[in-house]
């Protein structure tokens, strides 16, 4: 026997339905409903006795309602034998199976929308991510040193930029690197000379790894990975830091520009100048063209300051997420019925984020490495040029925006990575104070517990100086104690005396 099917079911519904209309309908206005124009009262009498013969019927007026509700019963019938015919002969058989199955596709496509859905989600917060660091990234895309957007003409117009004012920079380096050995000056413009020329050669450095990871992708395959670990809550909680930092980027911005433009002013308003600043003003071998050099400077410094925030930013917000889990550490309740699939997904994210870690450090930790290894030497010549220089409280006053941008070129480099290697510390000293894990005493939480301890035993986690050591606030004092002392040996053994030339005498 051929099973009815949903469509011929509801199909016979509307004819049962219709028929019942038209009957009752029909007797209304045949039996019911008073009409002396077209029902004499005889008939009427006579046809609720029966007597009326069915010529005397057919000679009736149909009324309009018996009409209208004749033609829906017609409609009725022919939409219904059109629908049992398509069923029954012309139309494919469905059974029970296959109807399953159509159900079971729809559940799929719907798991397969929400999926899709979930990747938009996460594409749109990788997008915003230029979020945590996009609005640096403008500052790039100002300077022709964005290489993230994949458009050929604007990256060809970036690499023509970015190369003009690395090669100027490079040959402003090499001849400001001749000069100061070429000839004899001050231990005050020798201390002056060779700072610059460290960050000169920082910049430099700088500018040749931030296009490195834009080409390559690591920025952007970082974000990715660390999107992917908790949906970046972490960072939507601690936005108020993100925001800081780059705040603090643009101040920044515009006391290092402040100061490069104010000494250019000061060479060009001052009527005497030094042996050095007049050999250095020839760097494109006429004195006119000395606002090109300040012009380089400035862009180059720039570059360095993108860099190193690009380090900082990136570093904050893998401390944020690590916070975050921290945080859920502390609020689990080992008490609940799932707890230990609970601390599975715990233990699952916990993974991912060590894997950000690591990929974290495999993009900075070369990086990290030549800068703080350049960052020392220039702490030493600031400090020398301190002793040389100082007297009076004006000459702090000229010297501060020297000794500010090295202490911030210090610090720049290793307070993030050191906080987030403490956090990082933390995490498992959250854990083990959480007594609701613990305690009562239940095998399979327990067991969990204990391994998802011991992955936490991983002491090297964090940005690290080239693999040598973790950036940590003990390497960080290490650092400024070994640079003070070798700092007062350097003050010990220098001449009172300056160490080349009375610069007075020779312009007297």
């Amino acid at each position: 026997m051929t099973q009815v099917q949903q469509g011929e079911f509801v199909t016979w519904v509307l004819f049962c339905f219709a028929v019942a209309l038209a009957v009752a309908v029909v007797v209304y206005y045949k039996f019911c409903k008073s009409c002396a124009s077209c029902w004499p009262a005889s008939n009427r009498s006579r046809a609720f006795t029966g007597s009326l013969q069915p010529q005397e019927i057919f000679q009736m007026k149909f009324q309009t309602g018996e009409i209208v509700t004749f033609y829906m019963f017609g409609f009725t019938v022919a939409l219904t034998a059109t629908v049992v015919a398509y069923y029954k002969f012309l139309g494919p058989k469905i059974d029970s199976k296959s109807v399953n199955r159509f159900v079971n596709d729809v559940n799929f496509l719907k798991m397969a929308i929400e999926k899709e859905k979930a990747t938009v989600v996460l594409h749109d917060m990788e997008d915003e991510t230029e979020d945590f660091a996009h609005r640096i990234f403008k500052v790039a895309t100002i300077m022709r040193i964005n290489f993230l957007k994949k458009d050929r003409c604007t990256r060809s117009i970036n690499f023509f930029v970015a190369g003009l004012f690395f090669i100027l920079g490079v040959y402003s380096f090499i001849y400001a690197t001749k000069v100061t050995f070429a000839y004899r000056f001050t231990t005050y413009e020798v201390s002056m000379t060779l700072l610059v020329l460290t960050w000169k050669v920082q910049s430099l450095i700088s500018m040749v790894f931030l296009v490195y990871w834009q080409l390559y992708g690591h920025l952007r395959s970082f974000r990715r990975r660390l999107a992917g670990c908790q949906q970046l809550k972490g960072l939507a909680q601690g936005r108020r830091m993100i925001d800081g930092n780059t705040h603090f980027f643009f101040v920044i911005l515009v006391f290092e520009v402040s100061i490069c433009f104010a000494f250019a002013a000061k060479y060009h308003l001052s009527e005497f100048h030094t042996e050095y600043s007049t050999v250095l003003s020839r760097v494109f071998f006429y004195t006119e063209l000395r606002p090109l050099y300040t012009c380089v400077t400035v862009y180059l410094y720039l570059v360095w300051n993108i860099a190193l925030f690009v380090l900082i930013l990136y570093t904050n917000a893998t401390f944020l997420e690590v916070r975050y889990f921290n945080q859920q550490i502390e609020k689990f309740d080992g008490s609940d019925e799932n707890a230990e699939e609970d601390l599975l997904a715990h233990m699952n994210t916990y993974g991912d984020l060590i894997g950000v870690i690591r990929q974290l450090d495999r993009i900075f930790r070369f990086y990290t490495f030549i800068m703080i290894v350049t960052t020392i030497p220039s702490m030493i010549f600031t400090l020398m040029m301190m002793n040389q220089r100082i007297h009076s409280f004006t000459d702090l006053l000229f010297c501060s925006p020297s000794i500010s941008l090295c202490i911030y070129s210090f610090f720049a480099v290793t307070i993030a990575p050191a906080r987030l290697h403490d956090e990082i510390r933390l995490t498992k000293t959250c854990f083990c104070q959480n007594k609701s894990i613990w305690f009562p005493y239940r095998r399979e939480v327990y067991l969990i517990a204990s391994t998802f301890a011991s992955h936490m035993e991983q002491y090297e986690l964090g940005v690290s100086v080239w693999g040598f050591a973790v950036l940590s606030r003990p390497l960080i004092l290490g650092t400024l104690s070994a640079t003070a002392m070798l700092m007062s040996l350097l003050t010990e053994l220098a001449p009172k005396a300056d160490l080349f030339s009375d610069h007075s005498t020779k312009h007297s």
